[in-house]
């Protein structure tokens, strides 16, 4: 599949890198443009911004020359990561320049005929794109909400069903999303700040209605809930939290509204996009969760374009895993010879940090130390890790006989938010029919 050139708009401040950092390796898209102001303009990305993200900072990205905000030159697709303060100006020039943008800023997320897309909740909105086209632009503006609203808004859209009346909700919210360099120290530790400012609480009562209202006649109906904000910034690195009061219609009981959350599936899941979580809402019965230290990054599924191979190898030292890189693009005769020296190189002791980072599947043999059956247990960025027992001579079946035989046991764990168990029985029906013949697997890996 070929991926779809975008673009970023704001490249170099916080939000950008959260942009770029989304989009590497992903299976649709690739950056090929960066915009941002005249300060950055015609240097290496690198040399333009300081990244200041736990991810590494793409290669691709970081030799590529930053360009002027202006449209034109930019990919159709944009993402938007800039400032409020020039975001309305320059993302309507962009627009009616025949680029889509998708806008992070709250220029225009309350205009009627811009969507403010939660895809979970309301991807119908998207039909509000046709009025912009009927106003005279060549392009278009989807926006995202408020982070806070974001929060709020998924946890009530399943309680529609219920008759949503009131909401209060008082914010806790994290330094980042004040963006860099942020609040001062002297001002944040040790300490709560009532009051964000910025116009907050009147993004979290207005942008839900619009976001949980319905669609008709080419027009958002804003929901009715009475919504009562505050927000407050507290001294935590990443992940906003939300104590929300609800008032419905209905009384349901408490087992009918948490399967209405853990239930709750929208047009991304249907359509399996590889963004989109596989469950959007995960409920924690724990009286102390949820916590942003622990789970601000809970089931978090990156998907890449490529395969990682890692190969177990036994050395010295202990289990080391080194990574065989793009191995889905080699052929049988080149991925051999990359384990092999791989390998060789695991046991001498001497790989460089490189081939020890990212893999996402990995194979293992259990059966050098005479195992047979094995389950390993699959960490992070893996998605599966498959194993091999012992070749030995053990009796089988054939026909109505038993005869002795030798055979390999072949174990496979995998991540199950990500792999079904019928893909994972493809897969080892996949391997078995290679090792019975071998030849078949001359041809490319994806072939």
């Amino acid at each position: 599949m070929s991926t779809i050139p975008v673009g970023i708009l704001g490249a170099t401040g916080m939000v950008g890198q959260q942009f770029i950092a989304l989009l590497a390796n992903h299976p649709w898209f690739r950056v090929e443009w960066l915009g941002a102001s005249q300060r950055s303009e015609g240097k290496a990305f690198r040399d333009a911004a300081a990244w200041r993200l736990a991810r590494p900072l793409p290669d691709d990205v970081a030799n590529r020359i930053v360009e002027a905000a202006t449209p034109g030159r930019a990919p159709r697709l944009v993402f938007s990561g800039l400032d409020s303060s020039v975001a309305g100006e320059i993302e309507t020039a962009f627009a009616e320049a025949g680029h889509v943008i998708v806008s992070n800023s709250r220029n225009h997320r309350m205009e009627p005929n811009v969507p403010l897309l939660i895809p979970e909740i309301n991807a119908d909105h998207l039909a509000l794109l046709e009025r912009q086209g009927a106003g005279g632009w060549k392009g278009r503006i989807v926006t995202n909400p408020n982070c806070a609203v974001v929060v709020m808004a998924m946890a009530l859209a399943p309680l529609r069903q219920f008759g949503l009346k009131t909401t209060m909700i008082t914010t806790l919210q994290a330094i980042s999303g004040a963006g860099y360099p942020g609040v001062a120290s002297w001002d944040i530790l040790a300490n709560v700040i009532p009051y964000i400012g910025g116009g907050e609480e009147d993004k979290v009562e207005t942008e839900a209605k619009k976001i949980l209202g319905s669609l008709s006649n080419g027009a958002v109906t804003l929901h009715p809930v009475l919504v009562s904000a505050t927000t407050t910034r507290v001294p935590v690195h990443n992940g906003h939290t939300g104590s929300i009061a609800v008032g419905l219609e209905q009384k349901p009981p408490l087992e009918a509204i948490i399967d209405a959350w853990q239930s709750f599936r929208g047009r991304p899941q249907q359509l399996g996009l590889p963004s989109a979580p596989p469950q959007p809402i995960v409920y924690l019965p724990e009286a102390n969760r949820p916590q942003p230290s622990l789970d601000v990054d809970r089931d978090e599924i990156v998907f890449h374009g490529a395969v990682h191979m890692g190969v177990a190898v036994a050395s010295d030292d202990g289990l080391v895993v080194p990574v065989v890189h793009d191995a889905r693009e080699r052929d049988v005769v080149d991925l051999g010879r990359e384990i092999v020296r791989a390998t060789e190189a695991g046991r001498a002791g001497h790989l460089a940090p490189e081939m020890l980072r990212g893999a996402t599947f990995t194979v293992t043999n259990f059966g050098t130390e005479g195992g047979r059956f094995a389950t390993p247990i699959v960490r992070p960025p893996q998605v599966a890790i498959l194993g091999f027992g012992a070749v030995r001579t053990r009796p089988v079946v054939d026909g109505d006989a038993i005869v002795a035989a030798p055979t390999l046991p072949v174990s496979l764990s995998a991540d199950h938010r990500v792999i079904d168990g019928r893909e994972a029985t493809g897969f080892l029906e996949r391997v078995l029919a290679l090792l019975r013949d071998p030849t078949a697997g001359i041809a490319p890996f994806g072939q």
